[in-house]
């Protein structure tokens, strides 16, 4: 399914194939005994969902797959966080180093850019304003370190990175929202964010 979704083509038949078979896997995850490790996989698989369906609905201007993606990114915001435990996965397996690479704040961040991008199609003000509070609670988890990451996989600049991805959405949801609200002042807060 990650095959499928980074090196097939970016289309809406590709997306909804890749998004069957991440389907199909959580359903096969269930099945099988349980391991330290099992909820990362859940959660990978769920965050993967998101994407997929955050790509179709960005593409198409589609609200349903929009909140379907934010569904998806929900889902795996709500699966316990255990540091480390994916470190379990077996380092021959190819799904390890995508896993361990995925860390806790990510599914807020998603949420956040599903609630902005509902926000150009309806409710503005509303969907702003949760972008914007998605991506406070993504920047919180950053502030928790090492406890945000899984392990020594993660360099010093790829947290430098996670910040200015953080950073960078937070200042994008508030700069449209005080756009939206007419307010100099959250325009401001989501500029210092930018800076």
């Amino acid at each position: 399914a990650d095959q499928l979704r980074h090196s097939g083509p970016h289309t809406r038949e590709n997306f909804l194939a890749a998004a069957e078979i991440f389907r199909r896997a959580r359903v096969e995850l269930l099945e099988l005994p349980a391991e330290p490790y099992t909820a990362d996989l859940n959660r990978y698989i769920k965050w993967r969902l998101g994407e997929l369906y955050y790509f179709i609905g960005d593409d198409e201007n589609d609200a349903a797959m929009l909140e379907q993606a934010r569904g998806c990114w929900r889902d795996a915001a709500s699966v316990p966080w255990t540091p480390g435990s994916a470190l379990g996965i077996d380092p021959q397996a190819g799904v390890r180093g995508r896993v361990m690479r995925w860390w806790s704040h990510q599914a807020q961040q998603g949420m956040g850019m599903a609630y902005a991008r509902l926000a150009e199609l309806q409710s503005p003000a509303t969907n702003l304003r949760r972008a914007v509070e998605q991506q406070r609670w993504a920047l919180i988890s950053l502030d928790h370190g090492d406890s945000n990451y899984h392990g020594p996989i993660v360099t010093a600049d790829d947290r430098i990175l996670d910040r200015a991805y953080a950073l960078l959405n937070s200042g994008s949801a508030l700069t449209s929202l005080g756009a939206i609200v007419d307010s100099l002042g959250i325009v401001e807060n989501g500029l210092a964010a930018l800076r």
